[in-house]
């Protein structure tokens, strides 16, 4: 699928790699750019699985409109807050509720008039019996991270955009399975 669409696909995810790396230092940052600007690469990631092959870095920003806007930010803001309660009781159980929510930007993406909660319930759902298969696709992606450094995080040009496209693939899949 990336096949003849390396360059721009590398670039874009490139873009997006350097301004979440960049707004990852406050937590007004995260909220106001991460997040719709995580979304947006989610979209953009979602219409290039699904056979537009136009891939541009103009995407990234298409969340930070009056749709998506403030719905990725919930999003964000709950995912984050569950997350950290789930893992108050002990680091498995939030690494389970992050799997559980790991689908809800896709979904929310697929469906703009949805709510956050509503993502993340659905996500939940599409979740059941799929939770291991994404936590080692996770634990792959976690390990080729790391050894990037090694590297000088040079790799990560190739594998952040492999990665994304899996995961698409891995929703599209549970989709259509439920």
């Amino acid at each position: 699928m990336l096949k003849g669409n390396w360059s721009s696909v590398v670039i874009t995810s490139l873009v997006f790699v350097l301004i979440a790396s960049c707004t990852k230092c406050s937590f007004p940052l995260v909220l106001f750019v991460y997040c719709p600007l995580a979304l947006g690469y989610v979209i953009t990631m979602i219409s290039f699985v699904r056979g537009n092959r136009e891939v541009a870095v103009e995407n990234l920003f298409s969340a930070f409109n009056s749709t998506f806007y403030w719905k990725s930010m919930g999003l964000g803001l709950l995912t984050a807050i569950y997350t950290f309660l789930w893992s108050l009781l002990f680091i498995i159980p939030g690494i389970v509720k992050h799997c559980s929510y790991f689908l809800a930007p896709y979904i929310l993406a697929d469906n703009p008039s949805m709510k956050a909660e509503e993502a993340i319930c659905r996500s939940m759902q599409l979740m059941e019996g799929h939770k291991m298969q994404l936590f080692l696709m996770l634990l792959g992606y976690a390990l080729l991270v790391a050894l990037s450094a090694l590297l000088l995080f040079i790799p990560l040009f190739w594998i952040v955009p492999y990665y994304q496209v899996a995961f698409v693939k891995f929703y599209e899949e549970v989709r259509r399975l439920k």
